[in-house]
């Protein structure tokens, strides 16, 4: 069974190339047939026609087509190419998947859906004859379907109806969920303004950097050099030089005292006898025998003779603290023991064990239950 679907998968891709080739084809002549369609082409409605005078470029065959698709459907052929061009990349693209009935089912209903709901759009909107026909925008199919529901609702029901057929056949038709098309343009959107945000910023910062370094490298304006011979720059250099010719006097004064101080210090003191280093030794006296041993306890330095006492901690007076609370019963109530007694064997049942509480003794921290299981527990 799976060597005969796999030779079925195997003759199927060939099969779809071939017919997505047909489709481009035919795609191609029907918009060359639709571009050069002309009112005065023989086509299916005449009982004779001169085959030289045909302007389209599709032939007599193009001719008829391009006539029976305006009379069909009026405006909306010129999409007809679109949709064949549709179908050859969904040919193309899912030849190696098997599709089953269902989903090409749901293909060309999309497919109706879509040509029917643009052609009750184009009855309303485009009222205008198509050429020589006798037929509105919407064609044959437009008039009969937006005739027959502006009967029966209005004309805003009716256009809303035909945009949710197209919208929905677009979705049977190409398999796309709008709500993947709404995220890919609101990704596209936050993009392109971080990308806006960023150059913007990035533009303002270059400025700001360019203005900052024209504001560097502006050189300063040097100050105009005052003339020699204006009489306030006269008098301005000759209080000048007057006092630095007081501030050298008094530098030189203040070094002379500090030359006769020194020469006074050396003078003071006493001159430094010259010889060897042998001759001017002193020899350490040792004094009598046991040296330091033998000194008085008034002789030796205060420090090696008083050792530091080790400091003893001093604890507080026992009467600082509370008296205990021997009345551990007044904690709780009867109540409470009893509350908690029943919440306790509640507890033990939810793990199926039974038991009964004997007696409670209440303490300080911790509370005694003394528990009786039951049998077999």
């Amino acid at each position: 069974m799976l060597r005969q679907d796999y030779r079925a998968s195997e003759f199927r891709w060939p099969v779809n190339e071939v017919l997505a080739l047909v489709v481009l084809a035919l795609a191609a002549y029907a918009s060359l047939s639709l571009a050069t369609y002309a009112e005065s082409d023989p086509t299916w409605r005449f009982a004779t026609y001169d085959a030289g005078t045909v302007d389209n470029l599709g032939g007599v065959a193009g001719a008829v087509l391009a006539d029976l698709f305006f009379l069909l459907i009026g405006w909306v052929a010129y999409l007809v190419p679109l949709a064949l061009v549709a179908l050859c990349t969904q040919l193309f693209v899912f030849r190696k998947k098997s599709t089953g009935w269902m989903i090409r089912f749901a293909n060309y209903a999309g497919f109706a859906m879509v040509f029917l709901g643009l052609c009750v759009i184009a009855e309303a909107h485009l009222s205008a004859p198509i050429l020589n026909l006798e037929t509105q925008g919407g064609g044959l199919a437009g008039t009969a379907v937006f005739s027959l529901s502006s009967e029966l609702m209005p004309v805003e029901v009716s256009m809303t109806l035909a945009l949710v057929s197209v919208v929905v056949g677009l979705e049977l038709l190409r398999g796309f969920s709008w709500l993947r098309v709404c995220d890919w343009i609101g990704r596209v959107t936050k993009n392109l303004c971080r990308l806006v945000g960023a150059t913007l910023s990035r533009n303002a910062i270059s400025d700001s950097n360019a203005h900052r370094k024209g504001v560097e490298r502006r050189p300063a304006r040097s100050a105009p050099e005052p003339s020699r011979f204006d009489a306030g720059n006269l008098r301005r250099d000759g209080s000048g030089l007057l006092a630095r010719t007081r501030a050298a006097i008094g530098n030189g004064d203040k070094r002379r005292q500090r030359t006769q101080l020194a020469s006074k210090r050396r003078a003071g003191k006493p001159p430094k006898p010259r010889g060897s280093a042998t001759s001017m030794r002193v020899e350490p006296s040792l004094g009598p025998a046991g040296g330091v041993a033998n000194r008085t306890s008034d002789q030796v330095s205060p420090t090696i003779a008083k050792k530091p006492e080790p400091r003893v901690p001093v604890l507080p007076a026992v009467e600082l603290l509370d008296d205990p609370q021997l009345d551990i019963q007044g904690v709780y109530t009867e109540r409470d023991l009893a509350e908690m007694a029943a919440t306790l064997t509640q507890k033990l049942g939810d793990f199926r064990g039974e038991a009964e509480v004997g007696s409670i003794q209440p303490g300080p921290v911790v509370t005694r239950f003394e528990v009786q299981p039951a049998p077999g527990v």
